[in-house]
């Protein structure tokens, strides 16, 4: 919950002071569900994301002791991973576990509950009383949340997967920053063109 803390407090920090305006609550709505969805997406590249691609080693939650939303998921459906003891993991052990997680299916659903925060984000930021530059400044939030998914796109995921994160929150186009926008075109094939650099 600290990220979902953090993206509503950056939401908030450029609020209309106003009370009753309704700015303010679908600003932290949005953070919330977006910091939710990041956070989500992280704890399933612990599992599954590969080391080249995220820069630490599968299982690095574990190790540290981390109960996370896909080991809680799968520890409902194998019994084995109800026994582990986190204190005793290795590396060794640790990827073993991650092999067991995914084969639960907990990766998939927790995906799906991202995408549905992400839902849930949009929602909130469309009904927030926001001029479109403002409304597209928040989009980056969004952004943030690719920035998780890149690492999946051995898994499956591609622009074309990616890209709803941020649709319908603002029609404008998407300027990111350099080597943001960089990272994103070599590693997402057919990046669209509403992403452009700043």
């Amino acid at each position: 919950l600290k990220t979902a803390r953090l993206f509503e407090c950056a939401c908030l920090v450029g609020a209309d002071p106003e009370p009753g305006g309704g700015e303010s609550a679908a600003l932290v709505a949005f953070g919330r569900e977006i910091g939710l969805a990041f956070q989500l997406l992280d704890d399933v590249l612990d599992v599954a994301g590969p080391p080249e691609r995220t820069g630490k080693a599968r299982g690095t939650d574990l190790l540290d002791g981390t109960v996370t939303l896909p080991l809680i998921w799968a520890r409902e459906r194998d019994p084995e991973l109800r026994r582990l003891d986190l204190r005793a993991l290795d590396a060794a052990g640790a990827e073993a576990a991650c092999d067991r997680i995914a084969a639960t299916g907990a990766l998939d659903e927790v995906r799906a509950d991202a995408r549905g925060r992400v839902e849930t984000a949009k929602r909130a930021l469309r009904a927030a009383p926001l001029d479109e530059d403002r409304r597209g400044l928040l989009t980056l939030a969004g952004v943030a949340v690719l920035t998780a998914a890149w690492a999946l796109a051995p898994y499956g995921a591609n622009a074309a997967t990616i890209d709803p994160i941020a649709r319908d929150i603002s029609a404008a186009p998407l300027r990111l920053p350099p080597a943001l926008f960089s990272s994103m075109a070599s590693c997402l094939p057919n990046l669209p063109a509403r992403y452009q650099p700043a």
